[in-house]
Formats: C-alpha cells, structure tokens, sequence
C-alpha cells in the first residue's frame, strides 16, 4: 500500500496501510515492504560540512537511518530553506509546514522505537501540482483550477 501527499520539498514516510494521508509540501510516501533495521548501530560518522538541504538522497536517507540526523531536522532545514528562496522563486503553492514537522517527527519516533522505515523515509522530494493526488488541488498551474480536488491518487506517484 502507498499513500501520497504532494509539493515541493517532500519527504518519504512510511506508515502503516490506511493511516496515510495527504500532508502539503513535503509528500510522505508509504509503502508496506519492510527494510532491516541495522543489527547494531555503530557510532555515527560525521555529516559532511553542509547544510541539510544540500545532501542527496542517499547522504540524507543513510544519515536519518544511522541517527547522523533526524527527519525533523531536515524538515526544518528544508523548510527554512523554502521560506528562504520561495518568495523569488514562487515554486510552492501550498505550503503546510505544521503538517511537515508533525510527519518528520512521527518518522523520528518510528526510528527510536526500532521500527522499520522505507528506503527513503525523511527524504525531501518534489512532485508537480499536475499530477492528481487525493485530496489536493490538481491546478496544472491555472488559478482556474484550484477547486478541483483529486478524489484519488495518480498511479504513477507509486512508483517514485
């Protein structure tokens, strides 16, 4: 099972089958396969000197699953960043932070609890406003459109 939510700055989350649900700009994405949780956690490496915006996907997953970092604080980070650079860039139409933190938080107390995360849970993704995702307006970037509300998710945000 997945479930989706939609915008710019996303992050992949996995949650139990039926208790997802759309959260804005950072897109948690479930999935019901399991990864291994590490046998053991060895003391985590040093993050390279950046901020957590500029990791790749991979730096940011291994970092999140190593404890190097937490999913809130890269949501934050993100976040931060968003509120830094979107006024000139105008890329985020919807933005809903407080759902953001709640949904990194909830991955952060997966983690602690020694509970399996997908492969990219706490990871930042973006996926355009023209694909239909339940519960969000699927604009095709025309104010027009902004009350068409997608009833379902577009298959293809699966296979992200």
């Amino acid at each position: 099972d997945f479930c989706l939510s939609r915008g710019l700055g996303d992050v992949y989350k996995r949650q139990a089958p039926g208790s997802c649900g759309p959260i804005g700009p950072i897109r948690f994405i479930c999935r019901s396969e399991r990864l291994a949780m590490p046998s053991s956690r060895t003391a985590p490496k040093a993050l390279p000197a950046t901020e957590l915006y500029q990791l790749t996907a991979s730096q940011t997953a291994s970092a999140i699953r190593l404890g190097q970092t937490s999913a809130t604080e890269v949501a934050q980070s993100h976040l931060q960043r968003i509120e830094a650079v979107n006024p000139a860039l105008n890329a985020i139409v919807e933005h809903r932070p407080e759902e953001i933190l709640a949904r990194a938080r909830h991955i952060d107390q997966l983690l602690a609890q020694g509970h399996a995360v997908g492969p990219l849970a706490g990871v930042p993704v973006t996926i355009k406003v023209i694909v239909d995702q339940k519960g969000y307006a699927t604009t095709n970037g025309l104010v027009a459109n902004r009350n068409l509300v997608a009833e379902h998710n577009n298959l293809s945000l699966i296979h992200i």
